[in-house]
């Protein structure tokens, strides 16, 4: 193998050793002599004519189509991030593989945009920045910093560079800020999280109770002979499902379609609608009340009567007329119900409640109602929100009131009824009794004398279980109860009296009784034997991230970045025409313009160029000018920079 000859390292010491002891010879005669003050006579004032022969004019074409195409780059880069983060706006995030391919493609295009910009203006800058020096007296500390002003901050702090080259310390400045955009980009693309929503045809509970041969799931009966049945009352499905709803006072769940997911529904079922009574009636319903207090025990008197509601026995063939006294139908006996109806009948007396005391005899305002079923037409909205129920009945038609099954032996037409009439027995059974205020007597006095000591309430009705007992129409017997057992007027009402308006909302019987047959009708959809399958079109919503692009932000961002870069380059375009040559900040750029043999003698004694430099030669003066041919031409002939 060949081996290229080598310098002897004797000989290399002994040429470095003669260099260093001439430049100290140097140093010692003559020492360099900076002038302080410019005295170049054509500053300011030079042309191509003055050139040196072998001047080389003319703009390198690679230099200005570089910062167009720099320009352009970052142009488009940054139209297509916008165009990137549009086509993923409302779309789903997908896995992680997909979520970093997006942030991938997006961060490469804001970073492509950040250096073809920032390099575009860093062109415009470095034919700015010469043009410049071409024409300004300078110190070379100044253009130390134009030069480095591209990579280091700290050249910002030359306050000469700032005042005399101003516009490309401007344009090395916006190159610096240029990344700020890069950061703003990516945080454009957001992710949310939203409910999606579909809809479809699924098959949703629908309540059978007025549909053709539905009775027979509602209501006993019993066959006898061709086409007659003997009604006998509410199977014990509908019974259980009636008292769950009342006591809870709220719509049993029902199966939903999805864990998210609502419809709507109108469909036919029963309804309680509650009215003032008339005058016939409440003339009735005070004769029944009567015959009832007359049967009570004598050794019990009764004192008050704050609720008392009756089924009424219309449908007794042998008595139908309101003139002749109403029975009572017992609901709890078979043979009982034959003659009922399918109304509710009671009265609710109002007790003076401003008065904390034991006077049981003030009646004020009593209230009589009359609530009767009818057929009516529900349209309820069916939501689902992360699997709670939410119903919300949109409106109810009400029709007229249904017949009770007029015989104990009828025909298929009665059908209908039989399992609305069902309906209605289960409800009434939770709704009639009595509640009031009763004191024993003394069996021995033969004056019926009255032991106050003996005095107690008795609620005697299955009202009691049902959230109905919250009703404000008791509000006066609870508060007499309350201050008969505690004497303290301070507090009317007990804590168990007071969860129970809590549940009642305070609200009024005719109002409580009508929402409590919906609810029950809405709870029987709930089971399956009362429902069918109907075909609906549910709409579902489902959980899912998206991303939501925000372009406001980017066409803020990139907007001042792509205008800055463009003003940089119509400034740099100038320079180029300006200066007539392209120019960079090369070393042989450098070489090429400090040969003057001033600057020689004045930087002998630092070939290195290591820091510090001396002060003296940072603030020598220094200026770019075209050499004159003629005698005395300081620059001999050369363009280039030389000491002003």
């Amino acid at each position: 193998m060949e081996t290229s000859p080598l310098i002897p390292t004797k000989a290399h010491e002994e040429h470095k050793r003669d260099l260093l002891e001439g430049d100290q010879q140097n140093e010692k005669t003559t020492p360099p002599k900076v002038p302080a003050t410019p005295t170049s006579p054509n500053l300011g004032q030079r042309s191509r004519s003055s050139v040196a022969p072998g001047g080389q004019f003319g703009i390198y074409w690679r230099s200005p189509i570089s910062m167009i195409s720099l320009f352009l780059i970052g142009l488009g880069s940054a139209l297509a991030l916008h165009g990137w983060y549009s086509s993923l706006n409302g779309k789903h995030v997908g896995d992680s593989n997909q979520q970093q391919r997006a942030l991938w493609v997006g961060t490469t295009l804001a970073f492509i945009t950040q250096i073809s910009l920032a390099g575009s203006i860093i062109f415009a800058y470095v034919q700015t920045l010469w043009r410049a020096l071409k024409r300004s007296v300078i110190s070379i500390y100044a253009v130390d910093a134009g030069f480095a002003a591209s990579s280091t901050l700290l050249s910002f702090t030359n306050l000469e560079m700032l005042s005399k080259l101003r516009l490309a310390s401007s344009l090395a400045l916006i190159a610096w800020c240029i990344p700020i955009s890069s950061l703003i980009a990516p945080a454009t693309l957001n992710v949310d999280s939203i409910l999606q929503y579909s809809g479809q045809m699924m098959n949703v509970p629908a309540l059978q109770i007025s549909q053709a041969g539905a009775y027979q799931e509602f209501a006993y009966y019993v066959p006898q002979r061709s086409m007659l049945q003997n009604y006998l009352g509410p199977r014990t499905i509908l019974t259980r499902l009636a008292l769950a709803t009342s006591a809870t006072g709220e719509i049993l769940r029902l199966t939903p379609p999805a864990t998210n997911a609502t419809y709507v529904q109108t469909f036919f079922g029963p309804y309680v609608q509650c009215v003032d009574a008339n005058q016939s009636i409440v003339g009735a319903i005070d004769a029944v009340n009567v015959r009832r207090k007359a049967a009570i025990d004598p050794s019990v008197k009764e004192l008050s009567n704050d609720y008392f509601a009756f089924v009424p026995a219309l449908s007794n063939l042998n008595d139908t007329s309101l003139h002749a006294p109403i029975q009572v139908a017992n609901l709890s006996d078979v043979n009982g119900a034959l003659y009922a109806s399918n109304q509710l009948w009671l009265t609710i007396p109002g007790s003076n409640v401003s008065q904390l005391n034991l006077n049981f005899s003030q009646i004020a305002n009593p209230t009589y109602l009359t609530c009767e079923l009818h057929n009516a037409s529900y349209h309820v909205n069916f939501t689902w929100t992360n699997g709670a129920q939410f119903l919300d009945v949109l409106d109810i038609d009400v029709f007229d009131a249904t017949p009770y099954p007029t015989d104990p032996s009828f025909s298929a037409v009665d059908e209908d009824n039989m399992a609305y009439s069902a309906f209605m027995w289960t409800l009434s059974s939770q709704l009639v009794g009595t509640i009031g205020f009763y004191q024993e007597v003394s069996r021995n006095d033969t004056n019926i004398q009255i032991i106050a000591n003996r005095t107690y309430s008795e609620v005697a009705t299955n009202l009691e279980q049902t959230s109905l007992l919250g009703t404000s129409n008791l509000n006066s017997h609870f508060i007499k109860n309350h201050f008969l057992s505690s004497n303290n007027a301070s507090q009317p009402f007990s804590p168990a009296r007071i969860q129970d308006m809590a549940l009642a909302r305070n609200r009024t019987l005719d109002v409580l009784i009508p929402e409590l047959s919906s609810n029950i009708t809405l709870s029987l959809i709930s089971h399956p034997l009362l429902s069918v399958p109907e075909l609906t079109n549910v709409t579902t919503t489902s959980p899912a991230n998206i991303y939501v692009y925000q372009p406001k932000r980017v066409f803020i961002a990139y907007g001042i970045a792509i205008f800055f870069a463009l003003v940089a380059n119509v400034l740099g375009i100038w320079a180029y025409f300006s200066n007539g040559v392209s120019h960079d900040n090369s070393f042989w750029s450098i070489v090429t313009t400090t040969r003057d043999i001033h600057l020689s003698k004045l930087n002998e004694h630092e070939r290195l160029g290591a820091l510090p430099r001396q002060r003296n030669v940072g603030k020598t003066k220094i200026v770019f000018e075209v050499g004159d041919m003629a005698e005395g031409g300081r620059g001999g002939g050369r363009w280039g920079f030389g000491i002003a």
